[in-house]
């Protein structure tokens, strides 16, 4: 349900008020095939199976999958959020005679991802098992019969709390918040000469509880510090493998925890051993950032030529994702959609010729028709590139920055120089980064069980930006006094330009094209469309 009402205070003061009041309820399906959260704290049946007397240090095996509509848990995949309210309030008010304030506020409700659409046991996979030491020996005939035990099937909800042992899978938070922005605005009109006139507005929002997720079985801090070389740990001691509790154990059928006789002190360092990696996917812990100086201008004149040009100075920053999920710091940083600076401009001109125009003017019934009702239009825009995606797993030691040139195959776009942090302990520079040339060293690739350091993307490199313009040819013919044809000739991209908007440079340090890109490789979708033209007919009555 929504009011909304526009409301003149004043002669000069116009509000424009509004309520809105939303309801996203979560899935349900008819035969309860969905999970429903994950209980961390209940003990799973799959402890009393552990033999303490040969693996005394075991902990208690806590947590399970929960299942919809199973053993009193509801049928929906998380709780009813029902506080969504969305008010609004508007104002313009003119200050002078040719000055208009203009403000505004409100607040939209966002509709959250299929994340909830979780349906862990109601469709499987069967792996394939090579190994039985973690690869260091190989199955014997297994090509031949790689499924010895038959191919898995899903048990639906059968299994209760023991769905899912020895793998990993996602599940749903089942508090989730509907996330929410808050967009404000305030700015002023005024009217030039010459039919013109010129805004300038602050336009900023904030969006809050935004759809996160959390790796939630990891190994702790201490632990971690041990196997990080960074913190005079090793790598080596949490890939030490030790005998596996759970091998051979009937609810861990057709997974490693099952079939190795070992399994990784990593592994039996999670907080629940008894499942691989998990993640909560509907969390609330991300936020966004948007502020911008917008500028509007737009003249008429008397010849028929309008013109539209608008400019955009803006930041967009946003809270998302975990640089290290241990100790629950979120990355913060520019977003994928940041374009710092924006330029739009567009041309509407009415050609002058036909009835009532400057030539080609006529009463005669057939060359009116045919001379009049023409116009044109352009509209170019030009806007600052998409934020590079830096690579997650390096430490960025100085700047790197180039300045691509865009006309080679290739173009690069930060110095290749990388080194490597060894598991020995050495460091060792790349074999590319020793081609091209590199004595001084711009990135560091971490050591394994190293959190990420970086943020997502650089601001400082952007990727491909260039003008594009589109044109278009229109024609209206009057019929009678109630019908119109109207043809359309349009051509979008006219000058064929071909942008690399979305391709993005190499950001593997481990690949000898880091930080480059192969114009050749970028597929369609991360490119311009080429050059199009339409044409169409459309009758009005």
């Amino acid at each position: 349900p929504y009011v909304q009402d526009d409301w003149k205070m004043t002669p000069r003061l116009t509000l424009n008020l509004g309520l809105r009041w939303d309801f996203n309820v979560s899935a349900n399906e008819r035969y309860d095939r969905l999970n429903r959260s994950f209980d961390p704290g209940v003990v799973n049946p799959a402890d009393r199976l552990i033999n303490r007397t040969q693996f005394p240090n075991v902990p208690q095996l806590t947590g399970g999958l929960l299942f919809a509509g199973v053993g009193g848990v509801p049928r929906t995949s998380a709780d009813l959020d029902q506080n969504n309210f969305q008010p609004r309030v508007g104002m313009a008010y003119q200050w002078r005679d040719k000055w208009v304030l203009r403000a505004g506020w409100g607040r939209t409700y966002l509709n959250p991802s299929n994340d909830f659409l979780q349906t862990n046991g109601f469709s499987q996979s069967t792996p394939y098992i090579s190994s039985n030491d973690g690869g260091r020996t190989p199955i014997a005939n297994r090509i031949n019969d790689p499924f010895p035990g038959g191919v898995f099937v899903p048990p639906g909800n059968a299994l209760g709390l023991q769905t899912f042992l020895g793998r990993g899978f996602n599940f749903v938070n089942p508090k989730f918040g509907i996330p929410y922005v808050n967009q404000f605005s305030v700015g002023f009109q005024f009217e030039l000469p010459n039919q013109s006139k010129f805004e300038v507005s602050y336009v900023g929002s904030r969006t809050k509880r935004m759809q996160e997720g959390l790796a939630f079985n990891e190994m702790d801090q201490a632990m971690r510090r041990r196997c990080n070389l960074m913190e005079g740990g090793t790598p080596l001691y949490c890939d030490e493998r030790i005998p596996n509790p759970f091998q051979n154990l009937e609810p861990f059928r057709s997974t490693n925890h099952f079939t190795d006789a070992t399994i990784s002190r990593s592994q039996m360092a999670r907080p629940r051993p008894h499942f691989a990696g998990l993640t909560e996917v509907t969390r609330n812990d991300g936020e966004m950032w948007y502020n911008s100086l917008q500028t509007v201008f737009e003249t008429r004149s008397k010849g028929g030529v309008n013109l539209l040009g608008t400019y955009t100075l803006s930041k967009q920053v946003r809270r998302e994702g975990y640089l290290d999920s241990i100790n629950k710091v979120m990355q913060q940083g520019l977003t994928q959609w940041d374009r710092p600076h924006r330029l739009t401009a567009a041309i509407i001109y009415q050609l002058p010729f036909g009835q009532g125009k400057r030539f080609a003017s006529t009463s005669h019934r057939v060359w009116n028709r045919l001379v009049s009702g023409w116009e044109a239009t352009t509209f170019t825009i030009y806007q600052s590139g998409r934020p590079w995606d830096l690579p997650g797993n390096v430490q960025y030691l100085k700047e790197a920055k180039l300045t691509p040139d865009w006309s080679t195959p290739k173009p690069q776009a930060v110095r290749p120089c990388v080194q490597r942090w060894n598991d020995n302990g050495s460091i060792t520079p790349q074999a590319f980064s020793n081609a091209y040339g590199c004595t001084d060293y711009n990135f560091l690739i971490n050591p394994r069980f190293q959190p990420r350091v970086t943020p997502f993307r650089d601001g400082r490199v952007r990727l491909h930006s260039r003008p594009l313009f589109d044109v278009s040819l229109n024609k209206t013919t009057q019929i009678t006094e109630k019908t119109r044809l109207q043809f359309r000739a349009e051509s979008f991209n006219v000058t064929n330009t071909y942008l690399f908007y979305a391709g993005g440079f190499v950001n593997n340090p481990e690949d000898a094209n880091f930080g480059n890109v192969n114009k050749a490789t970028v597929g369609f979708g991360s490119t311009t469309f080429p050059r199009h033209v339409q044409l169409g007919i459309k009758f009005l009555w």
